[in-house]
Parts: C-alpha cells; sequence; structure tokens
C-alpha cells in the first residue's frame, strides 16, 4: 500500500490518479474501451493516496469499471483479481478496516454480496472473525440475512450503529462550541468536516436498514433527531430519495416541506435538482430492470432496489472539493455530446460536471439546453434557474433569465413585478448623504431604520439588564462559506435550539429573523395586531415586524432576553447583528474561517507604512442604526460608504441609485446586465456597472463591479461596501479606537 513513498512521490502519484481517472473516462466516451482499462485500473491501485478520494475510489470508480466490463471483459477479470488479493490477506488475518471496506464494495460492484457473506460465516467458523468486518458485512448485506432469519445479528447490528450515531451527533454538537485545536483552526475545520461527512454516511446508512427491517418509526425518529441539528442538503436528499425508493410519496413530501424550511435558497435549488429524475446508463436501467423483477417476485427485491439506490447515493455524497478532477472531462465530454445532438449521453456528463464543481454556470445552462431538446421542460426550468442563482448578471445568467421569461409564467410575473416595483414611489425611510463633511446618524440598511423611526424596535441595549448575559475576556466562533459564496454562516442557539446565521455587521440589532425562523424554533408566533411595517435597502416594499426577546448564544457569548427583528418575510438564513457583540473588538480571519471576539483593546502595532503587512483605516461610528462608516476612494475621490459584511454578492459596492453612480463618475451602460439584490424585507433588481478605481487603506480594486439599484434614491443612503472588495484580508473592527486593522494573508 506504498507505505514507503517519500511525499514528493506521494504527490506525484496523487497527479498522476487523477489525471489517470480523466484519462480512462474519455477514453470510455470515445469507447476505446481496451485504451480505457490501465488508467482506470491504475486510478484504483493508487487512489488511497488522494487526501478526500474514499469515495471514488470505493464507489464511481470500481463501478464505471464494472461498467466497461461490458464492453471489454478483461475488466472484470481486473476487478476479480484485486477482490481476491484483498480476500486472502483478510483469511491472512489482517485488521485493515480500508481493505475490509475495498474488499465489500468490489463484491457489490462484481454482484456477489453473497460471498461477502459466505466468506464472513467460514470466518466465524475458524474464530477469525474480526467485529468490524462482521459489522461490515451484515450492515451492507442486511437482507441477505434477513431471508436467513438471523434477527439477533440484525438487531445487534441496528442497536450498535443507533448507540455510534447518537455518540457522534453529541460530538459534534459540542465541538461546534468547544474546537479541537485552538490554535488552528483549520484543523478544527477538518476535523468538524469530518464528523459532519461521517454523521450524514450514517444517518442514510441507518434510515435504510430501519427502513429494510420495517422500524419505520425508529428510522423517522432517527432522522428528526439529526435534521434538528445537521439540516444537511445531502442528508435530507439521500433520506427522500430512500423514501421514493420504497414508493412513500408522502413520506418523501413531508421531508422535502422540511428541507425547504431549513435550507437556503441555494440548497434548495441544489437539492431539487439532484433529487430530479437524471438519466441512467444502461448498466442502471438494467439493474433496475432486475430489480423490478426480483420485486415482484418476493419482498427481497424492494430491499435490493433500496439498497442499490443508498449505494450510489453514499458514493455522491462522500464526495468532496478533491473530486473537481472529474469536471473538466464531464464538461468537455458533455459539449462533445451536445454538438453531435447526443442529448441523453450529454445530459449524464454535465450532472457528472456539476457533482465535482456544483456552482459551474457553463455545466448547469448546457444541461438545461439538453433536457429543453429531450422536451423535459420542468427539469429546464430547474436548472435555468440554477444558472441564474450561481451566474447572477452573467452572460449565461442573463440568456437563462430571458428563456425562463417564455418557459415559467411563475418567474416572469416575480420579474415583471421586480420592474413595476422599480417605478413606484419609493420610501424616505433611508437617510444618508454622499457629502465626506456629513456625518450625520443614518439608517441605511432600511429595515432597521424604519423599525426605529415607527417605535418598532431598539438600536441599544438601554433599558435591559446585561446581569445574566455570559461575556468572555475571548471568544472565537468559525465561520463556513455556503456553495463557494462570501457569506460568513455561524452557528449559534436561540433558546436553546440550534440555528445557523449569517454575520452582518450591516445589522445594527442582535439579530433579524422570519416567522418561519420561529416556528423552525418552536418559539410561539407574534401577535399580528402589534405588527409594525419596515422597509428595505434593496427595494420600497413595506413588510409586517415585530420585535422578539430571546436568550442567544455564539461560541462562548450568550446574551440573555435580547431583543431582535422578526419579519414576516421568507428569508433564507437570519442575520447576526452588531447589538449581540456589543463591547467587543473582532477579528476576521478568511484564511482560518474564524471571528475572534476580545475585549481587550486592540494592539497599537499596526502602521500604515509601505513596507508594513498591516495597514490601519479610520471609521466614524453612527450611533443611530450602528453604522461603521469609512471613506472609500472611488475614481480619485473619496466617498463615505458602509462597511457591511452582510453584502455577499459579487459587487465590491451597491449603490442606492443612479444618481450616486453620477456622483461617484460610475457610467452606467445602456444595455447594462439587470441582477437580482436581496435584503431584509425582500428583492429588488440592480443594474450592473463598473469602477475604474476602488481604494481603501492597503486595498485597490480596478475595474471594480458595481451594483446600482433600480430603486432610484437620489444621493440619500450610504452605499454598502460589500465583502467582495475586502474578502481575502485579515481585519480586526477596533471599537474603541474606531479603526479597521487590515492585515494582508
Amino acid at each position: 500500500m506504498n507505505a514507503t513513498l517519500s511525499e514528493n512521490d506521494r504527490l506525484e502519484i496523487t497527479q498522476k490518479a487523477k489525471k489517470a481517472f480523466e484519462r480512462g473516462r474519455k477514453l470510455y466516451a470515445e469507447k476505446k474501451y481496451a485504451e480505457a482499462l490501465e488508467p482506470y485500473l491504475y486510478a484504483f491501485d493508487n487512489g488511497h493516496l488522494v487526501p478526500g478520494w474514499e469515495g471514488v475510489r470505493l464507489s464511481y470508480i470500481p463501478a464505471e469499471i464494472a461498467q466497461l466490463a461490458e464492453h471489454h471483459p478483461p475488466a472484470r477479470e481486473a476487478l476479480q483479481v484485486r477482490r481476491n488479493v484483498r480476500e486472502e490477506l483478510i483469511f491472512e488475518g489482517t485488521r485493515d478496516y480500508a481493505i475490509f471496506m475495498e474488499w465489500v464494495a468490489l463484491n457489490d460492484y462484481l454482484k456477489e454480496p453473497e460471498r461477502s457473506v459466505k466468506v464472513t460465516k467460514k470466518l466465524s467458523k475458524k474464530k477469525m472473525l474480526d467485529q468490524d468486518l462482521k459489522e461490515l458485512v451484515v450492515s451492507r448485506n442486511l437482507e441477505l440475512y434477513l431471508e436467513d432469519g438471523e434477527s439477533e445479528l440484525i438487531t445487534d447490528c441496528l442497536n450498535k450503529r443507533g448507540k455510534w450515531l447518537l455518540r457522534t451527533l453529541a460530538q459534534y454538537e459540542s465541538e461546534q462550541f468547544a474546537p479541537y485545536f485552538k490554535e488552528d483552526p483549520e484543523k478544527t475545520k477538518v476535523m468538524q468536516d469530518f464528523i459532519k461527512s461521517n454523521l450524514v454516511t450514517s444517518t442514510i446508512d441507518l434510515y435504510r436498514l430501519l427502513l429494510i427491517t420495517e422500524n419505520e418509526d425508529k428510522a423517522k425518529a432517527v432522522a428528526e433527531r439529526v435534521l434538528e441539528t445537521l439540516p444537511d442538503r445531502d442528508l435530507f436528499a439521500g433520506l427522500i430519495s430512500l423514501e421514493r425508493t420504497q414508493g412513500k410519496k408522502s413520506r418523501a413530501k413531508k421531508l422535502l416541506e422540511n428541507a425547504e424550511k431549513r435550507l437556503s435558497a441555494e440548497d434548495m435549488s441544489w437539492l431539487e435538482t439532484e433529487l430530479t429524475d437524471e438519466p441512467m446508463s444502461k448498466t442502471k436501467q438494467d439493474n433496475q430492470k432486475k430489480e423490478k423483477e426480483k420485486k415482484a417476485k418476493s419482498k427481497k427485491g424492494k430491499s435490493k432496489s433500496l439498497l442499490l439506490s443508498i449505494l450510489i447515493l453514499m458514493s455522491v455524497s462522500a464526495l468532496g472539493p478533491q473530486q473537481a478532477m472529474g469536471a473538466k472531462s464531464g464538461y468537455a465530454a458533455g459539449v462533445d455530446a451536445y454538438r453531435a445532438k447526443n442529448y441523453q449521453q450529454a445530459l449524464t456528463l454535465f450532472y457528472d460536471a456539476l457533482k465535482a464543481n456544483p456552482r459551474d454556470e457553463k455545466s448547469y445552462y448546457y444541461a438545461a439546453l439538453c433536457a429543453h431538446q429531450l422536451g423535459q421542460t420542468q427539469k429546464a426550468i430547474t436548472l435555468y434557474k440554477r444558472v441564474v442563482l450561481v451566474a447572477p448578471g452573467s452572460d449565461l445568467g442573463n440568456k437563462s433569465s430571458a428563456i425562463l421569461m417564455k418557459l415559467d409564467p411563475s418567474y416572469a410575473a416575480s420579474v415583471n413585478a421586480a420592474a413595476a416595483s422599480a417605478s413606484a414611489p419609493h420610501s424616505d425611510a433611508i437617510i444618508g448623504s454622499m457629502s465626506n463633511s456629513s456625518h450625520r446618524a443614518s439608517s441605511s440598511k432600511g429595515a432597521a431604520g424604519n423599525a426605529r423611526r415607527s417605535g418598532g424596535s431598539k438600536s441599544n441595549e438601554s433599558g435591559r439588564s446585561t446581569a445574566r448575559d455570559t461575556m468572555p475576556q475571548q471568544a472565537r466562533v468559525y465561520f463556513k462559506n455556503s456553495g463557494g459564496s462570501t457569506r460568513m454562516l455561524v452557528d449559534g442557539r436561540i433558546n436553546g435550539r440550534s440555528m445557523e446565521m449569517l454575520f452582518d455587521t450591516g445589522a445594527p440589532l442582535a439579530g433579524y429573523f422570519s416567522l418561519s425562523h420561529l416556528k423552525e424554533l418552536g418559539l410561539p408566533q407574534p401577535d399580528r395586531r402589534k405588527a409594525e411595517k419596515i422597509g428595505g435597502s434593496s427595494n420600497s416594499q413595506k413588510v409586517d415586524c415585530w420585535e422578539y426577546k430571546v436568550d442567544m448564544q455564539v461560541g462562548s457569548i450568550v446574551r440573555r432576553g435580547i431583543p431582535i427583528l422578526v419579519l414576516d418575510n421568507d428569508r433564507d438564513t437570519p442575520l447576526l447583528g452588531q447589538e449581540f457583540w456589543k463591547g467587543y473588538t473582532y477579528t476576521i480571519d478568511y484564511g482560518g474561517k474564524s471571528i475572534h471576539f476580545t475585549k481587550d483593546q486592540a494592539s497599537s502595532t499596526y502602521t500604515n507604512t509601505a513596507s508594513s503587512s498591516r495597514y490601519s483605516v479610520p471609521f466614524t461610528f453612527r450611533e443611530q442604526g450602528n453604522r461603521i462608516v469609512v471613506d472609500l476612494e472611488v475614481n480619485g475621490k473619496k466617498f463615505p460608504v458602509m462597511f457591511d459584511t452582510g453584502h455577499t454578492t459579487d459587487a465590491a459596492l451597491a449603490l442606492n441609485g443612479r444618481e450616486q453612480a453620477k456622483l461617484m463618475g460610475i457610467p452606467i451602460p445602456d444595455d447594462a446586465a439587470v441582477t437580482t439584490t436581496s435584503g431584509a424585507s425582500g428583492s429588488g433588481t440592480s443594474r450592473i456597472a463598473y469602477a475604474r478605481k476602488m481604494k481603501l487603506g492597503p486595498i485597490e480594486q480596478f475595474n471594480a463591479r458595481i451594483h446600482v439599484s433600480d430603486e432610484e434614491r437620489g444621493t440619500k443612503g450610504l452605499p454598502l461596501l460589500g465583502q467582495a472588495f475586502y474578502h481575502g484580508w485579515q481585519y480586526t473592527i477596533d471599537m474603541d479606537k474606531k479603526l479597521i486593522h487590515f492585515k494582508r494573508r
């Protein structure tokens, strides 16, 4: 197993294995079956050296070699040889779990699962059966043990799986607030991601086993318990697919409704695409045909079909970022197939590319075209929407939007409504100034401004006792990014229940939630008779809102009875705002994906010299609205803008209309692309423009992307400086000295 290789040799073999897998796929697509075998085998034999390739090596590679065997029989013989070698090692007494996994997987893809059971029984008679191997074989072949009436063995397997799952879940929950490696955030993230991945695959597997043994109530209880803490899109996909496989449409529908409440819009779009009936390879079609025949004869067929489905699902969910090696070959081969008008084959290849790179707008666009050509209109609509979601304002995004206007009446209605609202009378709740000398108190984030003006909420903690708060001297909170975005998502607790929130320096209050979030948390709905009305920064739409007091915890910081604002909308993720971390200086470290809060004053060693790796930028803090305002240089002139970590679009700066753009010297082309932007109260549309140069302290951007709102507010309201401008820099916001300290990474 290459145990004596040097690090350089390992890296070289890793790269060769990746390239070999790509080459094998390419040759297979070109129907050069004999030539494809060698690179496929190289990828399998050396794939254990590739980080994050566990799922690929034990699923995709042997599955594709087995498919190759239909055209080139020596491929099956090659799999048998590798299976037999591992079997000999097992009989010799190896305790290597990786070898167990490989042996069982090879038996599955050789369609000889009975061999795993037979060998296990032989080992048991010889008193050589390893407990880990026994549990692995039982869980992967539960149907066969059911047929033999091995009820005691099955019960033991289920109990152990259940106990292990609950222990892992408890570990996952605790580690969200007590990191493994306090001085090494990256190690912590790797460990947490590892535990999360194990939880997802283990939950799906246990759910499958419980369904097979007709323990449906226990399966439901397990799913609810894990989803409460881990509402993960891969987990939802696995559970829903299992229910659909069994024909339980009502249970699948309930899970999907739960997913709609718990997942972001982006993850829901991914889930809908993943659950759409994908074109099947000939092998999969044959397998399903055989399973249907078995199902008609006996109950065994039901279990077999379920097993096939979960193996495919677990293979997909095991993939990580390292699997991008398949995207290039899948996309390139897909384009060739599309040009040859082989739309079914092309669609399969584009799906392969998307599994490796879920944000590739080109693969989504071509997949949508394929589905469109095949007459699969609903699937095409879903895929076109995905293009608009991952690449708003791009050429392909605009093309997809134009097609959707014709294909989907509901989409057309929403776009037309947004356009109509742009010409409607706008709210005067957003007050600001583009003058450098004017630093009056403002509320440029709209929602908070209106609520404050109407008496609907408070911008500070006056009147609230902080005696019961837990505010340590230092606290480190880790964040994650969703789907490759710059959104900083942190895990917290509201009244003891888990909730993911978006860290937003532009949100004045402690939190901004929706009514659906309250329902998700199991909290009572507010009295509608006491609703206030607020508007937003993205549109002039007004929605009902209420002040609501909760106990909120993020990391080791706990605020009890702190006011949040609840909005009557469908925002996907709550906002975590400034009132929560009031009193702290905080450092954002993108490299370590962490936010470090401290009550100590920031270091005074920051300098503004050209040779320094640190740079301090002064800011003005506007008490009304809790605004961090910096002077941004745009095309050679300085303008006050709001430093807003909650602005996570691909635009560096968001303006409140054409008048601001004109004042800054930013031209807006007549044919400027249109993009959809969202805020606390809803969404609106903006034009995409570009600034010749933008500068803040050490950070410079040329040809910087700008969003100019169609909701014209003149020069009122502060522009929002978003993460697309300063992403990648570590920075500390020193509230005491009113400085932002930037550090080059």
